[in-house]
């Protein structure tokens, strides 16, 4: 397994660790990551040779490994990871019984964002194709406007990418953290039962940190695409905070993250409107929720609680996220999944992983939904799914888009 993230120009990254890897998302995950991470913070003399040696995780497996170097700092405002001690990195993906893979290293290496190399992209396949996706759009519209109590479905499609040579995961990595600044970049590669594979996210969408007692999440519902001309760009972003179905979809997310996270914490602040945060490709509605934890709550714990909010599967969750599994041609696996990393004391981050890719081999898979409710317009929904893949294909070389 390897491991790098990257935001604000600087890279760290973490090469042969020691790796948990689980069938899928569990109850004790969190209480696995702690223990891996608590094994090493070990005194000096106990871990030979820089091997990690620690006993098979319950439910799946753990694999030993050489550890990489690390140093980092906190996400409020400040660099990715506070450079204590070990950390564990990975994901879980978005149905509940996708796989669940970490890595756990002793330390990360730190430095500069690599030099990306060409990538040799020869085919892209929209799955399902446009004009299909459209029909499902209007087909779920008719469920939305029903007497049932389904109000919001995120629906999604795919770009199926072929290469005439092994993608370069770590150039596409570093392609997405130079094109996209105010990201937050990981990149995940593991052995998963469908052989190797490699995640890659450029994520601007954070579900949950932790600092100490303190939490923080930003979610991300209702989007505009952004156009070339500035003066028109402004005008799509004003329009954006004033929409009323973008704000209906945004609220959906922001109310499920609040009742979530209000029973755990002494206080809660939950802004009233949102914001906008910017991405070169697409404008969203945001809003930071910010809290104090009454007990200490890991951050791996707190990700499982939230995940996945409204914001990528639908409102009531449970019932959207079954009508994505009838719906949607494939599962989504890791692909809006949730991505991060905790340090030995349950700091960390987790982010939604959107803007992403998965990669194996000479083929990547490409994701992206758009949040339907009542007033949606089919034909807005496709091209909006087309422009939030525009992040990754762009970071491949490639200049043209999906329908």
């Amino acid at each position: 397994m390897s491991f790098s993230v990257s935001r604000g120009g600087t890279w760290w990254s973490a090469a042969d660790a020691g790796g948990v890897s689980l069938p899928s998302i569990d109850p004790e995950l969190p209480d696995i990551l702690v223990g891996a991470l608590a094994r090493l913070a070990v005194p000096a003399g106990t871990v030979a040779d820089g091997a990690l040696a620690v006993p098979d995780a319950p439910g799946g497996t753990m694999t030993n490994g050489l550890l990489a170097a690390h140093e980092a700092a906190p996400a409020d405002g400040g660099e990715p990871l506070d450079g204590t001690g070990p950390v564990a990195a990975g994901y879980f993906g978005f149905e509940s019984d996708a796989p669940a893979v970490f890595e756990v290293a002793s330390s990360l290496s730190r430095g500069p964002v690599p030099r990306p190399n060409p990538q040799h992209v020869t085919a892209v396949t929209a799955v399902p194709a446009r004009e299909d996706y459209e029909r499902a759009v209007a087909d779920v519209l008719g469920d939305l406007t029903g007497p049932g109590p389904l109000a919001k479905i995120v629906l999604g499609r795919w770009a199926d990418v072929e290469a005439d040579r092994k993608i370069d995961t770590v150039s596409l990595a570093a392609a997405l953290a130079l094109g996209n600044p105010e990201a937050t970049v990981m990149r995940l590669a593991a052995s998963t039962p469908d052989g190797p594979q490699t995640l890659v996210t450029a994520t601007p969408e954070l579900l949950i940190a932790r600092r100490g007692r303190r939490v923080t999440s930003r979610p991300l519902a209702g989007s505009a695409v952004r156009h070339p001309d500035p003066v028109r760009d402004a005008r799509q972003a004003e329009a954006l905070l004033a929409d009323a179905k973008n704000l209906r979809e945004h609220r959906f997310v922001v109310e499920a993250i609040a009742d979530t996270l209000l029973p755990l914490c002494i206080d809660l602040r939950v802004p009233g409107t949102p914001g906008l945060v910017s991405t070169p490709a697409m404008w969203h509605l945001a809003t930071e929720i910010t809290g104090t934890l009454r007990d200490d709550v890991n951050v791996a714990a707190l990700a499982q609680l939230l995940h996945p909010t409204p914001a990528v599967a639908g409102t009531p969750t449970d019932l959207a996220r079954d009508l994505i599994a009838r719906l949607e041609t494939r599962p989504r696996g890791p692909l809006t999944g949730a991505a991060g990393w905790m340090t030995a004391t349950g700091d960390g981050e987790f982010h939604v992983v959107i803007r992403a890719a998965l990669v194996a081999g000479n083929r990547a898979r490409l994701f992206a939904g758009a949040g339907i409710v009542a007033g949606s317009v089919p034909r807005d929904e496709a091209l909006e799914t087309a422009a939030k893949m525009r992040t990754v294909l762009t970071a491949l070389g490639l200049s043209q888009s999906i329908e």
